[in-house]
């Protein structure tokens, strides 16, 4: 199996899970069509993913928990470009949770205390979990993504226009936009 140093979170991206193997710890990640390991636990790809997009870890948490309305919401945004939301199976400080892909997952199955969760045809994985929990923070995960792609889309900025047109105030000293710009 592959062994990277590195590694930013990208929209193919399955899951993370923390494995040790002998002494050192890794993280199993499932992305298209392979899996490979990476130096790093879990925390720290995401925290590498968060920084190489402009903000932290725990600025994710809090981000989420204030538009989710929840202290606890069990779901973040990793990469806001392509608006990929993580879910955690557990706490997502805990050293044993699964992080999931909410827009990779087909659908849960629940049996007993595990829950199957189904990327597509060729690749499941069990966690032991159960359904109700995952299928809460699911549905966490699709709102909190839903909420930041309405508000990506719905924003409008005068930086994003072709051109803008403007004229020197002389009463202010400055330049001004023209009026008409704002109104639609």
């Amino acid at each position: 199996m592959v062994i990277l140093r590195r590694y930013i979170i990208k929209e193919k991206m399955r899951f993370l899970v923390d494995i040790s193997r002998g002494s050192k710890g890794y993280t199993l990640v499932s992305e298209g069509k392979r899996e490979f390991l990476v130096e790093k636990s879990p925390e720290q790809i995401i925290e590498e993913t968060c920084n190489y997009y402009g903000f932290d870890f725990p600025g994710a948490l809090k981000a989420a928990a204030k538009i989710l309305e929840d202290d606890r919401p069990g779901a973040f945004i990793v990469n806001p470009n392509e608006t990929v939301c993580l879910l955690s199976s557990r706490s997502p400080l805990r050293a044993d949770s699964y992080f999931i892909n909410v827009q990779q997952i087909q659908f849960l199955e629940g049996i007993g205390y595990e829950t199957k969760v189904f990327f597509d045809a060729e690749h499941i994985v069990t966690i032991p979990t159960r359904k109700v929990h995952l299928l809460t923070r699911k549905n966490a995960a699709e709102k909190l993504r839903r909420v930041i792609l309405e508000r990506n889309i719905g924003s409008k900025s005068i930086f994003n226009r072709p051109y803008s047109e403007y004229y020197f105030c002389r009463e202010t000293g400055i330049y001004m936009l023209n009026d008409d710009e704002y109104e639609e």
